[in-house]
């Protein structure tokens, strides 16, 4: 059965392409930022727990000290599920080419469906290609 899809609906999907592509690095460059966030936050936050544990060993002591260690832990526990969450991640990376191949195609495609001389034979090749 010949599909009804039209050259226009594979330039549709081209643009759907680029439209996912471009979603897709945005929220990857926003979680790697946030990533690396974590990572200062943890850097400081582990030098603040290193001071206070010095303090300890110096004979310093105050009970402040101690819910400081505690909501200093929490936080660092916090950032380092966030930083493993990151890396664990599987993103699935399309081809940065992918949707200008993808043009190429269809516009071959445009080309050869409007070549009268071919326009049968391109028509009964490309019915896999279109039923996409």
């Amino acid at each position: 059965m010949r599909s009804t899809r039209a050259p226009d609906d594979a330039r549709d999907d081209l643009d759907l392409v680029e439209t996912y592509q471009a979603e897709s690095r945005k929220e990857r460059r926003a979680a790697q930022a946030a990533c690396d966030q974590a990572e200062q936050d943890l850097a400081q936050i582990t030098r603040e727990i290193d001071n206070i544990v010095e303090a300890f060993a110096q004979g310093m002591f105050q009970a402040s000290m101690k819910e400081k260690m505690d909501a200093l832990e929490a936080r660092k526990a916090e950032l380092e599920g966030t930083i493993a969450a990151h890396t664990e991640e599987n993103t699935v990376l399309l081809h940065p080419g992918l949707a200008n191949q993808f043009r190429w195609q269809v516009e071959d495609l445009v080309s050869s469906l409007n070549d009268p001389a071919l326009k049968t034979e391109v028509s009964v090749a490309s019915d896999p290609l279109i039923a996409l």
